[in-house]
């Protein structure tokens, strides 16, 4: 998974995504068995989130459980 730091138009937040081939840059390790890769600056705000997997098929996959993993629309 890769977890970044997004600015837009519609504010600021972080973005989950799988990436077969995740960058070199970032701050690499397991959560739970699954590798991660942050930005430096998702790593720093997002420091003692909780990676949850959504198990509903319907559902949205991956969440950050941390009162600053704030989703926003992004255009």
């Amino acid at each position: 998974l890769s977890v970044r730091h997004l600015l837009g138009c519609g504010g600021t937040g972080f973005r989950i995504s799988v990436e077969e081939n995740a960058p070199d840059e970032g701050h690499r390790f397991d959560a739970s068995g699954i590798p991660v890769v942050m930005d430096d600056h998702a790593f720093r705000l997002l420091q003692g989130a909780v990676l949850e997997v959504d198990p509903d098929p319907a559902g949205e996959g991956y969440r950050l459980n941390h009162p600053d993993a704030v989703l926003t629309t992004f255009c």
